[in-house]
């Protein structure tokens, strides 16, 4: 469930903005592997399998998403699954992992927002990254040097007129789908 909220004193069209929301959901989600709460091979597989899958057997198609849903957790499901298909056991967690961790990241990208930096008003940006977990010295040292990357890159932002906050919230301080985590 990471988010990052960045600003910036630039404005930011749609094709930027929309390079800018992939990149940065791609590096977060990757430098902190989230989400760390794990219905994520469900999520993952629903959410990315045709909705109707023949079984060899029978050669009749059922529902994939009902299939998943009440079977996933089943070792011997998976194992069906895996020996049935085919599928290399590596290649499925890789994907799984892809899947999983972008699942719950957000991306704000507030453009135009007055900012004076070191007393000018020239190119800069401001973020705060909030997680549950995941967060600590090494990854926010990687995360602030991938996003102000991301800003010079995109918006020609230096990095020495990037500030951001990380925050390591509890699971109760954030919610999500009518409830907390």
């Amino acid at each position: 469930m990471p988010t990052l909220n960045l600003f910036t004193n630039l404005p930011v069209d749609a094709v930027i903005a929309s390079d800018i929301l992939k990149d940065a959901t791609k590096a977060v989600a990757k430098i902190i592997g989230k989400p760390d709460y794990v219905p994520f091979f469900q999520n993952a597989l629903t959410v990315s399998l045709p909705p109707k899958i023949r079984n060899a057997e029978s050669n009749k198609y059922f529902d994939a998403n009902s299939w998943w849903r009440g079977n996933l957790w089943q070792l011997g499901s998976l194992y069906f699954f895996l020996c049935k298909y085919k599928v290399n056991i590596s290649d499925l967690l890789a994907f799984l992992r892809s899947k999983a961790a972008v699942q719950y990241v957000m991306i704000l990208l507030n453009g135009g927002v007055p900012i004076a930096f070191a007393g000018t008003e020239a190119p800069a940006a401001y973020g705060e990254l909030i997680s549950i977990g995941g967060l600590g010295p090494s990854v926010n040292g990687k995360l602030s040097s991938i996003i102000a990357e991301i800003l010079q890159t995109k918006l020609s932002i230096d990095s020495d007129r990037f500030y951001i906050k990380f925050y390591d919230s509890p699971r109760p301080f954030f919610g999500f789908n009518g409830s907390t985590f």
